[in-house]
């Protein structure tokens, strides 16, 4: 499974040094100047997850694998991309290729850092990357329209698409059926893809300007400071240098959980004296799905899955003690797998 989020929103917003505090390490270059990002930088951020340490302790495992979230550092766009405006349509071909976009909104003043409208309005700078996203899908669909070998259907899609945009700044605001899904996926339209947003403040002083998009349920990162707790080894040390600065906890958690949250994702786990590993899987996939985000060969050839929740496994300290007391249950291919499932499966040899 390959799901990508990408941080994207207008130049010096601090989507980069929000993408090297995501990351834990300088991967991103950070500079006080457009454009400083050309190429999307990817890299891969654990979700980090308390249950997993547990597990490895009652199983003994070797080493602790925790799931992944792809993440992408897109360069800034600007008013008029979709024109081609500072690399614009490179930068929304970027944009495509993720599943999730994080808009990161300038939300603190500096004046050393340049803001390329010269102010700082994040509720601005919200409505013009959205006319961007609008405007790159508008043109898209007028081509499908005007492509003379369409099919009709794809057409009439298209056409109705059309009318919706006109009226709504993004696809997602509406409930879709199947086929309109499935045309909007395959044609990759960016205002249908799910989004969260980011207000990036640098002191606790900067809610004048967080408070402005509060409607949109932001999440609040300080991004700048995030970088420096990175060179703190001690957690007891981080935890005190943010109560100095007035700030209750660090953002990133709750953004890569946020992220997760969105793409539909959820974990199940395996756990042995190997290792204990978290594995991605969407909300409602069965055990067959599950099983082959392991091997192909497990959903090709499965016969069934031993499971026990997490809290039964925590409970009775690993297999043996669950399955003495019936809380192991075997599951057939179409049971649904649910998180914190704790999984063995079993299948036959071709």
């Amino acid at each position: 499974m390959s799901l990508s989020c990408g941080f994207v929103g207008l130049p010096n917003v601090g989507k980069s040094t929000l993408f090297n505090a995501i990351l834990k390490k300088t991967v991103a270059a950070s500079a006080n100047y457009p454009f400083c990002t050309i190429e999307p930088n990817i890299g891969k951020v654990p979700l980090e997850d308390n249950r997993l340490e547990l597990l490895s302790k009652i199983s003994h495992s070797s080493k602790i694998i925790h799931a992944l979230l792809t993440c992408h550092d897109i360069a800034g766009l600007v008013k008029g991309a979709n024109k081609g405006e500072g690399l614009g349509n490179q930068f929304l071909s970027h944009i495509r290729e993720c599943d999730l976009i994080i808009q990161v909104l300038r939300c603190f003043e500096d004046k050393e850092i340049i803001h390329v409208e010269n102010s700082v309005d994040p509720i601005r700078d919200y409505d013009t990357i959205n006319l961007e996203l609008q405007c790159s899908d508008l043109e898209r669909l007028e081509k499908i329209l005007y492509q003379k070998k369409t099919d009709i259907n794809l057409k009439n899609q298209a056409e109705i698409a059309k009318n919706f945009l006109y009226s709504n700044s993004a696809l997602r605001d509406s409930q879709w059926d199947k086929d309109f899904v499935n045309f909007f996926n395959t044609y990759g339209f960016l205002t249908y893809k799910p989004m969260l947003i980011v207000g990036n403040v640098s002191t606790s002083s900067d809610d004048e300007f967080f408070n402005k998009i509060k409607h949109l349920n932001p999440i609040k990162i300080f991004a700048a400071i995030e970088v420096m707790l990175q060179d703190i080894e001690s957690e007891e040390d981080k935890k005190n240098f943010l109560i100095d600065l007035g700030i209750q906890s660090s953002g990133l958690n709750e953004l890569v959980r946020a992220a997760y949250n969105k793409l539909g994702l959820m974990n199940y786990f395996t756990t042995g004296k190997e290792e204990t590993r978290a594995w991605e899987v969407h909300k409602g996939d069965t055990m067959q799905d599950a099983a082959g985000v392991i091997h192909t060969d497990f959903y090709n050839h499965f016969i069934s899955a031993d499971v026990v929740k997490f809290d039964d496994f925590i409970k009775y300290n690993g297999w043996s003690e669950a399955r003495e007391n019936g809380v192991v249950k075997t599951c057939a291919k179409d049971s649904l797998i649910e998180d914190g499932d704790i999984c063995l499966f079993k299948s036959y040899k071709k």
